[in-house]
């Protein structure tokens, strides 16, 4: 679809929206300090677990309590139908995102002998979180100032309609096997940025990084519309959601502008997204690694972003237009 169509999409306002990856919420700086100093951060503790088809991942789950899980079993395999819909969720965005896109998995995936990789499924309507990825031990390449980590995964256990947050609000804004879907191949992503290209020790730019795995959701399902919730916050205030703002608390600015990377995949293919990674993953910030890449590329970055204003602007006056005629 031509970007010009989906901006369309984000003239009108919407309804107030959920809150959407919990990964970078208060807590992730303290876990950060406590893992560079040889501290482990405690994974839930679920009493049964499956592992995916390809045993990429080991699902975690429990039948009671706060985050049980349906127990339908339709297959009559005595395995919960949604536990099995998570390992295979999981194992789609593996084969998207590592064997099609060529990323590198984290190392606690199943390659080479480890463990597979931990997805928890428990319960985050209160939090209005779709998922999680946490740090909970750093690898030997990490430094004081750049640290690369192994992670694990939370999902809810059901992404209900009904589920409320702790503002009474509705939780999600995509529900059942939509949502299960998109927060696979946005928190699966995670993984990846955090084990094989790691995140400096102030957290600058850190909105790159959910600005891409709210990318990958459309890349991936771009008939699932859930990042309609977030990316219009660009088109209605772009001023308070600038590109590139560098600071942990200025994370929403990332899921705003997540739909200029659809831009740039259109102009300039997958080539040199991947290699941004690449040069974050040799310590330079995520904005400025963008702007390298794109610069040996011969595309640059100021140029393709003039072009995306165009097309919002453009497709502005013609929606206006076409409301006038």
């Amino acid at each position: 679809m031509h970007i010009a169509l989906l901006i369309a999409c984000f003239i009108l306002p919407l309804n107030m929206y959920a809150d959407k990856c919990g990964t970078f919420s208060d807590p992730f700086k303290s876990r950060q300090k406590a893992i560079s100093k040889g501290d482990c951060i405690l994974a839930p503790v679920l009493p049964y677990y499956i592992l995916s088809p390809k045993k990429h991942f080991k699902i975690h789950y429990s039948k009671l309590g706060e985050g049980a899980i349906d127990s339908k079993d339709n297959n009559n395999n005595a395995i919960p139908d949604f536990v099995e819909d998570v390992a295979a969720a999981f194992e789609y965005a593996y084969a998207i995102e590592v064997d099609s896109m060529g990323f590198p998995p984290p190392p606690n995936n199943g390659e080479n002998g480890a463990a597979p990789y931990d997805v928890y499924i428990i319960e985050f309507a209160t939090r209005g979180f779709y998922g999680l990825t946490t740090p909970y031990d750093a690898l030997p390449n990490s430094t004081s100032k750049h640290a690369y980590s192994l992670t694990y995964i939370e999902i809810d256990n059901n992404f209900s309609p009904d589920d409320k947050n702790g503002s009474g609000n509705q939780s999600f804004n995509t529900f059942g096997m939509d949502a299960l879907k998109i927060t696979a191949v946005h928190e699966f992503h995670h993984a990846i940025q955090f084990a094989n290209y790691g995140i400096n020790d102030q957290l600058y730019d850190v909105s790159f990084y959910e600005l891409f795995s709210t990318w990958l959701e459309f890349h991936v399902f771009p008939d699932i519309k859930d990042y309609h919730f977030y990316v219009r916050d660009f088109f209605l205030e772009p001023k308070l959601n600038r590109f590139g703002q560098r600071y942990a608390q200025e994370i929403s600015t990332g899921y705003a502008n997540a739909l200029f990377l659809e831009y740039l995949h259109d102009r300039v293919g997958i080539a040199p997204l991947i290699n941004t990674w690449q040069e974050i993953g040799r310590k330079t910030y995520a904005y400025h690694a963008l702007e390298m890449a794109l610069e040996n590329n011969s595309t640059p970055l100021h140029e393709l972003w003039c072009g995306y204003q165009e097309d919002r602007k453009s497709t502005r006056l013609n929606s206006s237009h076409a409301n006038i005629s």
